[in-house]
């Protein structure tokens, strides 16, 4: 990596920038990465769903009212999965029940016929999704020393 050396006992890449000066940078561990198709389809999705609703034959307002509803249920089930795993000590299987969980809903929006079962679906969707917001967050930190806890975040 542009003649970096790594560093295994901390998780840091010491490279040279390119004004010369010696940089040490935060290397994500590379579970980290399975992120990238999962973050890949939620984004996707979160422009999906609204034709979905359009097909059905919603206005803005069931748009609005759905998305209203997908927030809400994000907000409650992030506190409710960070307390989980934080009670259980464990981070793995909240990560893989969000990512199972998030995949059955995409597939359960194939059947949806009803604005009433878009509702229902979007819901699970957040439920699920917001298991891997918090756990991933603390599983990260846990991975990095203190002083790399913003380049962390970050990237």
């Amino acid at each position: 990596m542009d003649g970096g050396e790594r560093n295994y006992l901390n998780d840091t890449y010491d490279s040279v920038s390119t004004t010369g000066k010696r940089v040490i940078m935060f290397k994500a561990p590379q579970w980290f990465y399975t992120f990238v198709p999962f973050k890949l389809a939620v984004g996707c999705s979160s422009t999906l769903i609204p034709l979905l609703i359009i097909s059905l034959g919603g206005t803005a307002i069931e748009i609005s009212l759905i998305s209203s509803a997908y927030s809400l249920a994000s907000m409650i089930f992030m506190i409710i999965w960070g307390k989980l795993s934080d009670s259980t000590q464990k981070r793995k299987p909240f990560i893989l029940a969000g990512f199972g969980g998030t995949a059955i809903s995409f597939f359960l929006f194939s059947q949806a016929y009803s604005l009433s079962d878009t509702l229902v679906i979007h819901i699970i969707s957040a439920i699920f999704t917001a298991a891997t917001i918090p756990v991933s967050s603390v599983f990260l930190l846990r991975s990095a020393r203190k002083e790399y806890w913003d380049q962390a975040i970050g990237e």
